[in-house]
């Protein structure tokens, strides 16, 4: 464990321990898996950074859901438990502030540690016994940037699992190799995927009506609309209204955001809905935005990268 600067912060799941990370692909049975989100003591990152790096953990961990067969879930009383198992040594939790309600589900607990040491972002995932509290495996990652951070976190997450980083195999076709089941509803439709999800990269949770507009949270009581529509069993989702900075400061600067705005074109999803109605899996078409020293040097508006939407825990 490296030393810390003040106030780290601290990215908890609660995850199913197995026995050997690397082999999780035998197993036949689905493992339940809880994710807790983000907690920030002494606001290390931004808030919008925070969830950025919140949804992008939670996209790749879904992803590993659908490549080896595991279930998560997906609490909003994160905040609590978080605070209620999260020790000074940072060496073990405890492990009896775990609600009940997880056992025998939950047996282990991942903890992601951030902190940033003369410039340089310091990334531990960590596994925790679920019954004993003690650390029992870890994966570190440093990053020089936060973006980098970003950008990189699909590797260090799926090196926590013993997993190979295949990206270039793509989501769609790792979901397509799991057998003849089908995977995805055939024909969805608006009521399908009315109500909340919680969005991909760059978005907080997003609520769809029953009229197919949408609206998505952007951090700082901002929002971007949206609208829905079904076309051949694909769900297109699209940006409904023009470029504003605030679609780009979950990511970017104000300063660098204004210049994306007059450059960048409007996003837009293309998913499937899970057999269970519980993902929306797809990709997502934004734009790839280059930065020099303060200034936007090139915007790829034909990039397009792998999305996924999780519904949140019924009830919560």
């Amino acid at each position: 464990m490296r030393s810390r600067s003040p106030g780290g912060i601290f990215i908890i799941a609660v995850l199913l321990w197995f026995v050997t990370l690397g082999h999780a692909g035998a197993q036949t049975d689905a493992y339940t898996f809880v994710f807790l989100g983000i907690h920030d003591g002494e606001g290390v990152l931004s808030p919008a950074e925070s969830r950025v790096l919140e949804n992008r953990l939670a996209s790749f961990l879904i992803q590993i859901e659908q490549l080896e067969s595991y279930d998560f879930l997906f609490p909003e009383d994160a905040s609590q438990i978080r605070q209620g198992i999260i020790t000074p040594t940072r060496r073990e939790i405890s492990s009896q502030a775990i609600p009940e309600v997880w056992n025998p589900l939950a047996r282990g607990i991942i903890i992601g540690e951030i902190n940033r040491i003369s410039g340089v972002f310091y990334l531990d995932l960590q596994i925790f016994s679920r019954s004993t509290g003690r650390l029992l495996l870890s994966q570190q990652s440093e990053f020089a940037s936060f973006q980098a951070m970003v950008s990189e976190l699909r590797g260090t997450t799926f090196r926590l699992f013993g997993i190979e980083d295949t990206p270039s195999q793509g989501l769609t076709q790792g979901l397509a190799q799991q057998g003849n089941t089908p995977l995805f509803q055939e024909s969805p439709t608006v009521a399908m995927i009315q109500g909340r999800w919680i969005g991909d990269t760059g978005i907080g949770t997003v609520t769809v009506n029953r009229d197919g507009t949408a609206v998505a949270g952007l951090g700082d009581d901002e929002q971007m609309q949206l609208q829905v529509r079904i076309e051949g069993g694909v769900i297109r989702v699209r940006q409904n209204e023009p470029n504003s900075p605030k679609m780009y400061m979950t990511l970017f600067p104000y300063s660098i955001a204004t210049q994306i705005v007059q450059l960048a074109r409007p996003m837009s999803w293309e998913f499937q809905l899970s057999m269970d109605g519980k993902r929306l899996v797809g990709n997502k078409f934004t734009s790839y935005v280059t930065v020099d020293q303060g200034v936007v040097t090139r915007v790829d508006n034909t990039y397009f990268r792998e999305a996924v939407w999780t519904r949140p825990e019924t009830g919560e």
